[in-house]
């Protein structure tokens, strides 16, 4: 009875995990290279594998053997133990990897399920493969857990004329090849679970039209342009001076015309003075008012001011009796 409920639980994931397969099959082709998520493919190649933390201090297994009862299908087929034995893998298959187990202190690693973009239908050591699409579960992303699977839509990435389908230990290389690092190469370590070459030659890729030194279609090469920061260059400096920092000098008005000619020789006769404007000798009214008055006395201040206030009381009165005369007169 438990083995008919593991079963059936079993095949109620799986077909649930088919139907999130097909669901993503309807959005778009592009910007779907990691399908599930996860920490980004390797770059590091110089410390690729034991150098970035990727396998437990406790899994000694390698390649195969680091997980158990692995088996790969293709379009929900029957599942085969190489992925070499699913034949030719068109662009909008679904790739299913499924396992049982990990090997004893394995428990920790992470598992990739991806395809490269490749130069030829056959695996070559002088190739080098361009990351394409991928599926992970593992640390940094969805865990591992029991029933084990992973499943790659093809259809989610751009077709490719030639591939490489590989199952690996880790996340994905970003690029597989002699300038980079390989799964199974590496010594000491085996990255390689199993793998899988074709399509139909030839198999030169596009270039990538915002980097063409990877092909199009690869994890690298971005479907639209990079947004850039539009800079816009400034007008070139003007060396001229601006007018209003210039210095105006404003001449001085003209002079006025110049009046008679006056020289030092010329003498006036008594009671008469020099005019400067006109240069002739006028009479003066009063001989007193042409001295200066450099003096302060009090007695001749004083007498003068009862003068003056004496003559304007007399204006007054004779005022008033000029005018009472011509009232009786009129």
């Amino acid at each position: 009875m438990r083995r008919m409920r593991s079963r059936r639980l079993s095949a109620l994931m799986l077909a649930g995990l088919a139907i999130v397969a097909l669901g993503i099959g309807a959005s778009p082709a592009f910007g779907q290279a990691n399908q599930s998520g996860g920490p980004p493919p390797i770059t590091d190649y110089a410390n690729y594998p034991l150098g970035l933390g990727l396998i437990p201090a406790g899994c000694t297994a390698q390649g195969a053997n680091v997980v158990d009862g692995e088996l790969f299908s293709l379009n929900g087929g029957p599942g085969v133990a190489d992925m070499n034995q699913l034949g030719e893998v068109p662009n909008d298959a679904v790739v299913t990897m499924t396992w049982t187990n990990f090997a004893p202190g394995c428990e920790g690693v992470g598992i990739s399920l991806s395809r490269k973009i490749s130069l030829t239908p056959h695996f070559d050591l002088a190739d080098e493969q361009f990351l394409s699409t991928w599926a992970y579960c593992g640390p940094g992303g969805t865990a591992c857990t029991a029933p084990y699977s992973l499943t790659l839509n093809l259809a989610l990435a751009p077709p490719v004329a030639c591939y490489q389908l590989d199952a690996n230990i880790g996340p994905p290389l970003n690029v597989v090849g002699p300038n980079t690092a390989y799964y199974s190469l590496n010594s000491p370590f085996n990255m390689l679970i199993s793998a899988n070459n074709g399509g139909t030659e030839p198999c030169t890729p596009a270039p990538c039209p915002t980097n063409p030194s990877v092909p199009a279609g690869s994890a690298e090469c971005e479907e639209a342009p990079p947004t850039t920061t539009s800079t816009t260059t400034p007008p070139p400096t003007s060396t001229s001076v601006a007018p209003s920092e210039t210095t105006t000098t404003t001449a001085p008005p003209p002079p006025p015309p110049p009046g008679p000619s006056v020289t030092s020789t010329t003498v006036c006769a008594s009671g008469q003075q020099l005019d400067a404007t006109t240069g002739q000798c006028v009479a003066v009214l009063s001989q007193s008012a042409a001295l200066p008055f450099t003096g302060s006395r009090s007695g001749d201040i004083a007498r003068g001011g009862i003068a003056f206030v004496a003559a304007g009381l007399l204006m007054v009165m004779a005022a008033r009796r000029w005018r009472s005369a011509s009232t009786h007169i009129g």
